[in-house]
């Protein structure tokens, strides 16, 4: 009987063993990745394993204090603006080798795009970092987002439209069958409205399947997410009697009131992404 249970507490023995070990292998040699998004404002950085559910580091920094100049007089990236990003890169670069990922990826967005010296910035980063840097489009921002959001919050695509407010840009988009709808604004109010004119009809046909609520990412002010994920019309309405025209947030409501009223948007529901579009990236690339 002793012999029995010997043998069957061996077998289970063994059995638990190999699995941990393949296991552990698994962990072992699981890729991991590291991905960078180059915002107007700030740098995002995810790490993370290919076979894990949670990313192993999530890094954000800023780049500009609030309210200076993304660019000079003369549209460039200045030579100060340009050597922050690279100690930014550098930095995350070291924290990012504690985990030995096996590939990199950033991508730069609208400071990039706008500047007259925003490929030559690009390509100097790019050889002083050891990072390849990839400036991408608007409208690849704006699919970058979506997926970076409805990977991370398990929202179906096809049910959702992302709205990516910027520092520079925003994007609204959406999702049917194998294609992405991307409507590219500036986030300046004076060619705000004349560019919603023309948002692709598709759009609107998702916002109403969803009751007129949008998923929202990127840069809100926090007068609206105040202890609360999600905020109506009037409360942005009434944030705004409760700012002066000088303030901070005032212009970025203006922006938020317009596209709301222009789309009949009821609802803006926010989620925070992990880091940016980095999630996509990860994936994508």
């Amino acid at each position: 009987m002793c012999g029995i249970f010997n043998l069957l507490l061996y077998t289970y023995f063994m059995r638990y063993l190999i699995i941990a070990s393949l296991c552990l292998f698994s962990c072992l040699t699981a890729e991991v990745k590291m991905a960078i998004d180059i915002g107007s404002g700030k740098i995002k950085m995810q790490v993370a394993s290919m076979q894990a559910e949670s990313p192993l580091l999530c890094k954000l920094v800023p780049i500009l204090n609030a309210g200076t100049p993304t660019l000079t007089d003369d549209e460039k990236i200045s030579i100060e603006l340009r050597e922050t990003i690279l100690a930014h890169l550098l930095n995350l670069k070291a924290e990012a080798n504690n985990f030995h990922p096996s590939k990199s990826q950033a991508v730069a967005t609208e400071l990039f795009r706008k500047a007259v010296n925003g490929k030559e910035t690009a390509e100097y980063l790019e050889k002083e970092s050891g990072i390849p840097i990839r400036i991408i489009s608007q409208e690849e921002e704006g699919i970058l987002g979506f997926i970076s959001v409805t990977e991370e919050a398990h929202l179906d695509p096809e049910k959702v439209v992302v709205w990516d407010i910027g520092s520079g840009s925003f994007q609204i988009t959406c999702k049917t069958l194998d294609k992405f709808v991307v409507h590219k604004s500036p986030a300046a109010q004076y060619d705000l409205i004349e560019s919603l004119k023309n948002i692709d009809p598709l759009i609107k046909d998702k916002l109403k399947q969803n009751k007129n609520a949008i998923i929202a990412i990127g840069r809100h002010p926090r007068c609206l997410l105040e202890n609360k994920k999600k905020y109506s019309l009037d409360d942005v309405k009434e944030a705004l009697k409760n700012l002066h025209a000088q303030d901070q947030n005032f212009d970025e409501l203006v922006v938020i009131q317009n596209v709301m009223q222009a789309l009949c948007i009821h609802e803006v529901i926010y989620i925070g992404t992990a880091a940016g579009n980095t999630t996509a990236l990860l994936i994508t690339e």
